[in-house]
């Protein structure tokens, strides 16, 4: 695949070469962080070897930022998926145990969290930025990058850590209010869909499951949240 991109970049035949090149490299470093974040070597090793791993899928994400033509660097599809490996990268902190005597890996960690925090409320953001047209346009991709970023914030919302406040995500990024808003852009996708190709009243998209599948989970994100306990498992709303 690799050197397929590298042909398309040295020999562009369409204007949309360029951007399809940009979303391929940063795909090919979220495959990256998403086997690492999954890797069960990686989920229980210790925070000095998570910090090299940080430090070498940061260190290849801004690689491929440096490579993106500065007009493509405002493209909002670039951007998600940019925000969506970032996501991926700093995600590790949330599978790192928090010692009982505060060391510097733990304010590693910590800066971790709030770069986690900081990414994903890029992602939702400049998800729900896009035009209905764009969010028809890339819909399965950039619904489970935006399902996943919804999950983390959950996640940094509940956790229970004496050195990380939830209140720290509620407060600039209220989970239930994404909720909620993302759950409106779906539906209105859903419409925007259905009024173009022609599908029957009863038809389902993956925008109207997304939604579906968000409402009957939302008391339980509620009632945790208001426990501060462990987020429900949303992993079926991604399949």
């Amino acid at each position: 695949m690799e050197d397929d991109v590298e042909h398309l970049w040295r020999h562009l035949e369409w204007p949309g070469d360029r951007k399809l090149v940009a979303l391929a490299r940063i795909w090919k470093a979220t495959n990256k962080a998403n086997t690492l974040a999954h890797d069960h070597e990686v989920v229980s090793t210790s925070k000095t070897s998570a910090e090299i791993y940080v430090h070498i899928l940061q260190a290849s994400l801004e690689q491929v930022r440096s490579g993106i033509p500065s007009d493509l660097l405002d493209d909002k599809i670039v951007l998600t998926h940019f925000y969506s490996a970032q996501v991926l990268n700093y995600e590790i902190a949330l599978s790192l145990p928090a010692s009982d005597v505060i060391s510097a890996n733990d304010f590693r960690r910590l800066d971790y969290l709030f770069l986690l925090l900081q990414a994903t409320r890029s992602l939702l953001d400049t998800y729900l930025s896009l035009t209905l047209s764009e969010v028809v346009g890339y819909s399965m991709s950039l619904i489970r990058q935006v399902i996943r970023g919804l999950s983390v914030l959950y996640n940094l919302s509940a956790i229970e850590d004496g050195a990380w406040d939830p209140s720290t995500s509620r407060r600039p990024a209220d989970v239930l209010a994404y909720f909620e808003q993302l759950v409106n852009r779906m539906g209105r996708a859903h419409m925007k869909l259905k009024s173009a190709s022609g599908m029957g009243r009863d038809e389902s998209s993956c925008f109207s499951k997304s939604v579906d599948c968000w409402n009957s989970g939302m008391p339980r994100w509620v009632e945790a949240l208001a426990r501060s306990s462990v987020a429900p498992d949303q992993r079926s709303c991604q399949r």
